[in-house]
């Protein structure tokens, strides 16, 4: 799924990901979004950088680096 997105962001393209896993949240800069399903209500979110942002107060990639650690 990197690779892909990697290869349509070189070519300009806008990219979402629609998928229940968290993981694709390392994907994440301002052409990239994730749609999350929300079962109990019965539809799916979206989830951009901006947002992971503001929940985590730290960059994707770092989040990546901290797992790698682990």
């Amino acid at each position: 799924m990197a690779s892909l997105t990697e290869k349509a962001l070189m070519k300009g393209m806008h990219v979402k990901i629609a998928s229940p896993d968290k993981d694709f949240k390392q994907l994440l800069c301002s052409k990239v979004q994730i749609m999350f399903p929300m079962a109990d209500l019965q539809r799916w979110s979206f989830y951009t950088h901006k947002d992971y942002l503001r929940q985590h107060d730290s960059h994707p990639d770092i989040e990546l680096d901290l797992r790698e650690c682990l």
